[in-house]
């Protein structure tokens, strides 16, 4: 008898397994109704800071079930994602509770060799005194492709120098 023999990218993708995200021990009526309100409330800060907390697992889930959305998608169902300061941080921390000190431990190994891979590609314009943590960040966009974007129906490549402006929004004597 002969086998049927089923392509073999079908049988890689199949054996691919999703990450298992913990269920919430909220309401589903009770998720949806603090993700309405959270639509058209901002304040007070601390009901939103809860209600923000309470809905991580259900946002991580919507935000991948059906493929991944899109940022204004995401923007449009959850907008305290960017109007409160540490709301993406604290999904992060909810979601991924084993993964929130990796990098931060890590970082000063890490620096070293992006700025040692920055100096090799030539993408480090001078010989630095100063190597630290912050410069490897500051020179992360440089290593980095720009992305390339839609806005309406004109295709974007923003230059090195945007994409080192946008990458981190750096403030007046913060460096």
């Amino acid at each position: 008898m002969r086998m049927l023999k089923r392509p073999r990218h079908q049988e890689q993708q199949e054996e691919q397994t999703v990450p298992s995200t913990p269920e919430s021990d909220v309401p589903p009526e009770k998720l949806l109704e603090m993700v309405e309100w959270m639509k058209v409330n901002r304040y007070p800060v601390s009901q939103v800071e809860d209600y923000m907390s309470q809905t991580a697992l259900h946002r991580g889930k919507w935000i991948r079930s059906n493929g991944s959305k899109s940022l204004p998608e995401i923007l449009t169902e959850f907008p305290r994602l960017v109007d409160n300061p540490g709301m993406i941080s604290q999904d992060f921390q909810l979601l991924h509770p084993e993964a929130v000190g990796k990098l931060f431990q890590n970082w000063a190994t890490m620096s070293d060799r992006i700025l040692k891979y920055a100096q090799r590609e030539g993408k480090l314009p001078l010989v630095f005194d100063d190597m630290t943590p912050g410069r490897a960040l500051k020179v992360l966009p440089t290593l980095l492709p720009p992305s390339v974007y839609k806005s309406g129906g004109k295709v974007h490549r923003p230059t090195i120098e945007e994409s080192c402006k946008s990458f981190i929004n750096i403030q007046p004597g913060l460096w």
